[in-house]
């Protein structure tokens, strides 16, 4: 397989992982919280073989704040990417830090642009996947519709970020040549 591809499918493992897991914890935090008895079933002939039961009267609670949970935590997972690739990206990471960074033995947390890209890329898939899935909840009328406002708003806030340092590094990237082209 090509490197770029063999890198997306170990960078997708991650965020597939906090969804997943997110969604679950999400239900079983709820569940304590609210006081919602649930169970588990087990279905042979379904892909996913085991399903939580919940009463039709606490669908909505639990589906809800488990959906939250689960955007709450891809939305963290891709702003810790967004971080690094706003401030230890190493095309434009301040020579301040790098002392920084280098001082503490802490260099491996500064990445390339192909590091920098290929996870960001992964993680703003990831988080709309994470905010299409809440958004079949609240077409079945399993989630509330605030949920999908919100989650709509974060996400855009996300990748605006991560746009606005895409663009940035294109700016930078045809300073670079420009200044290279005038020195030749």
């Amino acid at each position: 397989m090509h490197n770029s591809l063999v890198k997306l499918v170990d960078i997708a493992l991650i965020p597939a992982a906090i969804m997943v897991v997110g969604k679950a914890l999400g239900l079983i935090f709820t569940a304590a919280l609210f006081s919602i008895p649930w169970t588990v079933t087990q279905i042979t002939e379904a892909f996913f073989n085991i399903r939580p039961v919940v009463s039709s009267t606490d669908i909505l609670v639990i589906s809800t704040y488990s959906d939250a949970f689960m955007l709450l935590c891809v939305s963290i997972g891709f702003s810790f990417v967004l971080v690094q690739a706003t401030k230890f990206h190493d095309t434009h990471i301040s020579p301040r830090l790098l002392v920084k960074l280098s001082n503490n033995n802490l260099m491996g947390l500064v990445k390339s642009s192909f590091d920098v890209y290929h996870t960001a890329s992964i993680w703003l898939i990831f988080s709309w996947l994470a905010l299409l899935s809440v958004g079949i909840n609240i077409a079945a009328g399993k989630t509330e519709i605030w949920l999908g406002v919100i989650g709509l708003a974060v996400n855009s806030v996300l990748t605006a970020v991560l746009l606005q340092d895409v663009y940035s590094e294109i700016d930078l990237t045809r300073k670079n040549l420009g200044s290279k082209s005038a020195l030749s």
